[in-house]
């Protein structure tokens, strides 16, 4: 549905004439009697009926939609002589085109500038920056300036309205807040079992060192054990040896006047003892080396032992800990999942755009401020499901357009914005049909100056002939369905 709100000039001539003359009106406007130039804007509402919905809530937030709620009437199944109509709350975004000047533009820039810029005789585009108000704005803009804005309270206490919208905010903050602490526990969960992981695998590793500090140790200790056998054997053989060697030394020692072999054979025997003798000492200190290496090796091993034991102890310990917290995360999680936080945090962002919504929707319903529109011409629109309509894609892209574009009191003002974005709206082959209903051709083009007063006249003739193809479709249809071999009678035949 689109809405076109018109507010005359509330110009007055010796305080008895009010001046509605679209070009005169505004001219002879007195600001400092609280006076008005007047002003149009028109409202698109698209609500999730809609199969447009979703796609121009995603495209067009730039156009600052209001996002609220409407009460539309829906079926329902219902017993003999009751209503069978319900009324049915949905999702309403509101789109504004009311163009206004940024800053109000000089009397010279009206009157010559801008027509002497249209003639291309003066440098640059007519016009100053555009701003975009919102319909409430406007309202309280075409309010009487001299007193105060009336203020309207329709339903309830504004307290009451405040106070029931605050409750559902914080039930909607606890309730964010809820699922904020469940995506952190299971992020916790998470962390927890990479952390176990580690320490499982820590623990391997720390088992696969003891096993093979352990088996080196081992390894070692036998080695050791082999060679200090291998020297006592050696000493052993030794020590036979020397004792049968002192014992021919001793015999030949005893034997006077020895002959000459048999003094070589004392001094070969001799020299053999020596070297048995140092081959002993030899022996001696390296079973007191091997020795010492085996309490050393002992004892380091005994130390290293002890601390892999330590860290395992440590590492048994915050398995533990961390098997607790996990238990008591997975306690607060209560089998929930990634997707069970994606749909909440849906859930959540839903509860907080309707309470947006119901809030905006409430606010509008039980509160007015500022001045209605003195006309509201009611167009159709896609949404409305009537065959003939303006296409409000083309009137929100339209709208887009405006925001580039410069306001010109003269040449483009609130008027011909409205009127260009609804011209958007019409397509050609809706064109054809107004052209077949009678309506001229110049019907579709800008004048060169538009004012509230034509805006008002042009909208008017719009929703007139849209209403009659509209009822003259329905009509037809209507006696199609009811004429048996689908033909349509002709109306008066």
């Amino acid at each position: 549905m689109l809405d076109v709100n018109i507010w005359l000039p509330t110009t007055v001539l010796f305080n008895k004439y009010r001046i509605k003359h679209g070009i005169f009106g505004p001219i002879l406007a007195s600001e400092s009697k609280g006076e008005h130039v007047g002003h149009a804007n028109f409202i698109v509402k698209i609500d999730e009926r809609s199969k447009d919905y979703v796609f121009v809530d995603a495209n067009f937030e730039e156009l600052g939609p209001k996002k609220t709620l409407d009460i539309i009437p829906t079926s329902v199944a219902t017993e003999k002589h009751q209503s069978s109509i319900a009324p049915k709350t949905v999702r309403c975004n509101q789109f504004t085109n009311s163009f206004w000047p940024d800053k109000k533009p000089t009397v010279s820039s009206i009157l010559f500038k801008d027509p002497l810029k249209k003639l291309h005789l003066y440098p640059g585009k007519a016009g100053v920056k555009a701003s975009f108000e919102a319909h409430e704005d406007d309202m309280r803009a075409e309010e009487d300036r001299v007193h105060s804005i009336i203020s309207i309270e329709h339903k309830q206490p504004l307290a009451a309205f405040i106070e029931q919208i605050q409750s559902e905010k914080r039930t909607n903050l606890d309730f964010i807040v809820s699922t904020n602490e469940l995506e952190l526990n299971l992020d916790k969960s998470e962390e927890l079992q990479r952390q176990l992981g580690q320490l499982e695998k820590g623990h391997v590793e720390l088992t696969n060192q003891w096993h093979q500090l352990t088996q080196s140790h081992q390894a070692q200790m036998r080695e050791l054990k082999l060679s200090q056998e291998r020297n006592t054997q050696h000493m052993e053989g030794n020590r036979t040896q020397l004792k049968s060697q002192e014992r021919i030394q001793t015999y030949l020692l005893q034997i006077q006047n020895p002959e000459q072999s048999a003094q070589k054979q004392l001094t070969a025997i001799t020299q053999n003892i020596q070297k048995l003798k140092t081959e002993r000492q030899r022996l001696i200190k390296e079973n007191e080396a091997l020795s010492a290496l085996k309490q050393s090796l002992e004892s380091h091993y005994a130390q290293d032992v002890g601390q892999l034991e330590t860290t395992l102890a440590q590492n048994k310990n915050q398995k533990e800990e961390i098997t607790t917290a996990i238990k008591e995360v997975e306690l607060k999680i209560d089998g929930k999942t990634r997707k069970d936080v994606a749909a909440l945090i849906m859930d959540g962002r839903r509860r907080t755009e309707t309470t947006k919504r119901k809030e905006q929707f409430l606010k509008d319903r039980d509160f007015t401020e500022g001045k209605q529109p003195e006309y509201t011409i009611t167009l159709p629109t896609k949404m409305d499901g009537v065959p003939y309509y303006l296409d409000e894609i083309k009137v929100l892209e339209a709208m887009r357009k405006e925001r580039q574009t410069k306001y010109s009191f003269i040449f483009h003002n609130c008027a011909a914005s409205v009127k260009s974005c609804l011209l958007a709206g019409i397509s050609e082959p809706l064109k054809k049909k107004l052209r077949e209903a009678g309506v001229k051709s110049s019907f579709f083009t800008m004048d060169t100056i538009e004012t509230c007063k034509s805006l008002k006249t042009w909208a008017c003739t719009l929703q007139t002939a849209l209403l009659k193809l509209n009822t003259q479709a329905t009509q037809e249809n209507e006696l199609s369905e009811n004429e048996p071999d689908g033909k349509v009678i002709a109306l008066g035949a």
